[in-house]
């Protein structure tokens, strides 16, 4: 028989033991491609205000893959290498020499990566035009997909692959040059000790994640960025600590509770678990915390994309503001709009007329807050101010002829309370004497015209005696319907107010900034979220295999003394479902701490977002689990 004819036949009959990886691979290297196709696309590049910056992303994102996929499929091939010692062993008593049985594993692996390679690429071929297709739609831009295929991305990834998989090949070569024969064939015979418990270990592991957890919820009351690192810090090292030691601990309790350890096979199942927790520990806790950080990159982009409207309506309350700077320019203005009309109607308008004014903080020079530029503090009357706050259904504030009022983007009394009380010292110009000086009493982010800020808020008295030294400025607001949609409208008061040299904001341009640097990341973030749990679900499927290879004998002798095929499949099904359950349930427990901090530091709703993120997640594993338990079963039930 020659080395192809061997290799073929191998391949064959390991064909079910392949069939997850083999499929994995496949979608691995279809992500990759469609990332560094994307990288190369030029149709999206042209349409997208993140061009600079796209380009950059998807090179980064397609090798963080390649570090996924890296991983994988050497803990993969380790796998497989692990399982096939007896039959190495096999061939090597037969006569059969090292060097031809490291190159049948050799082209086994590299015949199984390369059509795994082959298979990818045309797969993220075709893909490709539906993901970006799917990509422009996330990032709102009106573009006609057409079908490309970037040579370059094609040569990246034939070149990385073929790299990665001659590195797993060689591995699998050396398999026969790290062991003797007589370790091949007691490969599976291995005794497996108890692990030792130590009770401080796992209250340290809990003091440590339950202080994070703590200072998580608490984190508003003291932002500190050292706080930052101990949560994170802790919360990692409390879940290698607990997986070691906590969890034998709950085993060896679980083991001595005579109430459940004699009702059905949980004595087996107890006991194969506290016997090999040890080798799992590390290995659970790695998921367990690679599952937090997915979560919370998934959950956050999620997060930001569920809230951009809401969002950009905080940071412009309008449609449209800008200075009103002449009857001239207000009539061109409405010439945009008129034309506009049957699109957008406007909905509501409103004039706010400001004071630019000079003036600093009485504060010392390195204050965070100082503004002293050259376009000075802009001035707000109390009355117009509270117009506006009416408008949007708030009570109206009363300030006396010493106090001013605040409005900040982002303002935060916890973050910001820390000025109040401070004096503000109003003057005719940089070099001159105080005219007036105010004390601040309040701030706060509201629905303003956001062209100036900071804006500060002062008596009506006040802001009329402001006119002497203050430039006065009327910025209108205009609000219209389906501003979401408002590009043509919005490009054309641009080149006016660009060409007439007015300032203006829009609510579009913001829009339509946010929904693409979001629509990007929650693209790349959920398609490398996939990539790992394809990839850890496959770690947690092939490892349980393994296992299933080896209690074999054991359930052959449980299956002898009475016990029926159904009781040992709810024996099976209650050990992966600790394997599968366990890391993914402290890692999303872990993430909902962290995304409920992120959530009161950007004040944004998480809710629908976290849990759509956590319920894919749980359905992906829950298919891998049913998975292995089908197997699994299958594998103890066959006959010796």
């Amino acid at each position: 028989m020659t080395l192809f004819n061997l290799v073929t036949r191998n391949m064959k009959r390991n064909a079910k033991n392949y069939l997850l990886y083999f499929i994995s691979l496949i979608f691995c290297i279809a992500i990759y491609y469609t990332f560094v196709s994307l990288q190369y696309n030029s149709q999206v590049l042209k349409q997208s205000q993140l061009s600079g910056s796209m380009s950059y992303a998807f090179s980064f994102s397609s090798w963080l893959i390649i570090l996924f996929v890296a991983v994988f499929a050497v803990y993969s091939n380790s796998f497989f290498t692990r399982k096939r010692k007896q039959e190495v062993g096999l061939y090597s008593l037969l006569g059969v020499r090292r060097k031809q049985i490291g190159m049948m594993l050799f082209f086994e692996n590299m015949f199984l990566s390369l059509g795994a390679l082959l298979i990818g690429i045309a797969g993220g071929t075709l893909f490709s035009k539906l993901a970006l297709t799917y990509l422009a739609y996330l990032m709102n831009l009106t573009i006609t997909v057409s079908f490309e295929v970037p040579l370059q991305a094609v040569i990246n990834t034939v070149l990385i692959f073929i790299c990665l998989s001659l590195f797993t090949s060689v591995q699998s070569y050396l398999l026969i040059y790290r062991f003797k024969l007589i370790d091949l064939f007691k490969a599976d015979q291995a005794g497996e000790k108890a692990p030792k418990g130590s009770l401080i270990m796992a209250l340290i592991s809990v003091i440590l994640i339950g202080s994070a957890y703590y200072l998580s919820v608490n984190f508003m009351k003291f932002p500190d960025p050292i706080i930052a690192l101990y949560i994170i810090g802790a919360t990692v090292l409390g879940t290698y600590i607990f997986f070691h030691f906590f969890m034998v601990n709950y085993l060896k309790r679980a083991r001595n509770n005579k109430k459940s350890i004699y009702k059905g096979l949980n004595m087996i199942t107890k006991g194969q678990l506290l016997y090999r927790i040890k080798g799992h520990a590390t290995s659970l806790a790695t998921i367990a915390v690679l599952c937090t950080l997915t979560l919370c990159a998934i959950g956050t982009m999620a997060t930001i994309y569920y809230n951009v409207g809401i969002k950009t309506k905080e940071m412009n309350p309008y449609s449209f503001s800008y200075e009103k700077k002449s009857d001239e320019f207000a009539g061109k203005v409405e010439q945009i709009f008129e034309k506009h009309s049957d699109e957008h109607k406007i909905v509501e308008s409103n004039e706010l007329p400001f004071l630019s004014v000079a003036g600093r903080f009485d504060l010392p020079e390195e204050h965070y807050l100082q503004f002293n530029g050259k376009d000075g503090y802009k001035l707000l009357s109390e009355s117009k101010y509270n117009s506006n706050r009416e408008k949007q259904g708030l009570q109206p504030i009363e300030l006396n002829s010493d106090e001013m009022h605040m409005i900040f983007p982002y303002a935060n009394e916890s973050q910001w309370g820390s000025i109040k009380n401070q004096s503000i010292l109003l003057t005719k110009g940089t070099k001159e004497a105080p005219v007036t000086k105010l004390r601040l009493v309040g701030i706060a982010s509201e629905r303003m015209s956001n062209l100036f800020f900071p804006i500060l808020v002062v008596d009506d008295n006040v802001f009329e005696e402001s006119k002497k030294i203050g430039t006065p400025y009327t910025i209108e607001n205009v609000t219209i319907n389906n501003q979401d949609n408002s590009l043509a409208l919005s490009n054309e008061m641009k080149e006016l107010t660009e060409l007439e040299n007015v300032a203006m904001n829009d609510y579009y341009s913001s829009y339509q900034l946010l929904k693409e640097s979001s629509g990007l990341m929650i693209f790349i973030g959920g398609f490398i979220g996939l990539v790992f749990i394809l990839a850890t679900g496959s770690i947690l499927y092939f490892k349980q295999l393994t296992e299933a290879h080896h209690d074999k004998k054991l359930y052959a002798i449980i299956s002898k003394i009475g016990t029926t095929k159904r009781e040992r499949k709810s024996a099976i099904s209650k050990q992966v479902l600790f394997i599968f359950a366990l890391p993914l349930g402290v890692g999303i427990i872990h993430s909902l701490f962290a995304l409920n901090t992120m959530s009161m530091l950007f004040d944004m709703s998480i809710t629908i977002p976290v849990l759509v993120t956590i319920v894919i997640f749980i359905l992906i594993y829950t298919g891998y689990y049913f998975l292995t338990v089908r197997f699994y079963t299958k594998i103890v039930n066959e006959k010796q």
